[in-house]
């Protein structure tokens, strides 16, 4: 599996990684920075269903700065709003 991202803050990130059930992780193979940007130099991204229920979506991403190690950076949580079903308007 593969995704692009481009960030507002000026990095730009290649994916690579895997889905497995409930769980999509992702790791950084590339990233390419404008002039200016935060020197980004790894990224992951998880999305999963949160345990017991298919109405949370959790994305979490973790990035690496100046050749640190990776760190938790954002944790979102969608929820379904009760009543809608996909494709309802």
């Amino acid at each position: 599996m593969h995704m692009t991202v481009a960030e507002p803050s000026g990095a730009s990130e290649a994916l690579t990684g895997r889905a497995d059930g409930r769980t999509v992780e992702l790791r950084s193979v590339s990233i390419a920075l404008v002039p200016g940007a935060d020197d980004v130099t790894a990224t992951a991204r998880r999305f999963f269903l949160e345990d017991g229920t298919h109405d949370r979506l959790v994305a979490e991403v973790d990035i690496a700065v100046n050749g640190e190690e990776l760190q938790p950076h954002t944790r979102s949580v969608l929820r379904r709003i009760s009543g809608r079903a996909r494709g309802d308007r």
